[in-house]
């Protein structure tokens, strides 16, 4: 789609970085990042890169997947604090993929499979309980070299 205009390929340097916080990060299942466009992004991804948390833990993940087979799944890399704006995000250096929160690097992982595919900014939130849950953003920087 017109939207999907991301791509993570080999030399060339990718950035995403957003500012944001979840009314209750233990009772909620959230991300954001780039994935391809999708019906049903929080069930079954398909390709992408992304944070995310699920519902009945506080923690931030990162996600990598292409073709809809998980690559890289780095877990608890956060703990979240409710209705709290963090920064989070990463860097794809054209070789190796970094993962930052509050402008600190917590990890870096080279010689995935990157998925190919174009994506486009994404992001969401699904309350665990039968309470609505809200994230609110302050910005989102998706940047990519050509």
């Amino acid at each position: 789609t017109a939207s999907e205009s991301f791509t993570l390929e080999s030399g060339k340097k990718l950035w995403f970085k957003a500012r944001f916080k979840v009314s209750d990060t233990g009772d909620s299942d959230f991300f954001i990042g780039l994935k391809s466009a999708d019906t049903t992004p929080l069930t079954a991804p398909v390709d992408g890169v992304w944070l995310q948390s699920d519902d009945n833990d506080d923690y931030l993940d990162l996600q990598v997947y292409k073709a809809s087979a998980a690559v890289l799944a780095q877990t608890q890399i956060y703990t979240m604090v409710d209705d709290t704006y963090i920064t989070a995000g990463f860097y794809y250096d054209g070789s190796a993929l970094h993962y930052f929160v509050n402008d600190v690097e917590l990890g870096s992982s080279s010689g995935i499979s990157i998925p190919t595919a174009e994506l486009t900014v994404s992001f969401g939130v699904q309350n665990g309980s039968a309470a609505a849950r809200t994230m609110s953003i302050d910005y989102i920087c998706a940047v990519k070299e050509r």
